[in-house]
């Protein structure tokens, strides 16, 4: 026997909206998973070639607290399926690597080509989709190769960027 639930909306036992279908079909949550887009106020600059470096976002747009801008560093407030995605922005580099980290484990990387002189830009994107439980910490890092000298994490624009938002 099959069961027939027709309802527009669910809420939780405080009334707020947690799921809603349109008149199409199309299942909307209630706007409140975590999620977050981060970017530098400031470009992050005198990096020493060939380190890895903490990319410190200091300004966020959210919903939830999970994203710290002391530390660059998201924390899932929930268990849940995320999808991250980020851009670097590198200036004096003549190959770049972003990598993302769960819990101080390097979870994926990209890496630009390298090019014979430094370009500017030069850059890397990544994006993925992980699981990841209550606490887990999610964070950025950025590597250039100059070929000797110092490089930069360029800020303007949002271009260097970082967004993680829980699907399920």
């Amino acid at each position: 026997m099959t069961s027939i639930i027709k309802v527009d909306q669910i809420q939780n036992a405080a009334g707020v909206s947690g799921l809603t279908i349109d008149s199409s079909g199309i299942v909307k949550t209630g706007g409140n998973n975590p999620q977050f887009f981060a970017t530098l106020s400031v470009a992050q600059g005198n990096l020493v070639d060939q380190t890895n470096n903490d990319i410190l976002f200091d300004t966020v747009s959210q919903v939830g607290s999970g994203f710290s801008t002391s530390t660059g560093k998201f924390t899932c407030p929930v268990s849940g399926v995320y999808l991250f995605c980020a851009n670097l922005y590198a200036y004096f580099a003549r190959q770049a690597e972003l990598a993302l980290f769960k819990n101080g484990t390097k979870i994926v990387r990209s890496v630009a080509p390298v090019v014979t002189s430094d370009v500017n830009p030069n850059g890397a994107s990544l994006s993925t989709i992980i699981t990841c439980a209550a606490n887990d910490v999610i964070h950025l890092q950025g590597f250039a190769d100059t070929g000797g000298s110092n490089w930069t994490i360029y800020h303007a624009n949002g271009s260097t960027h970082f967004s993680g938002y829980m699907i399920g």
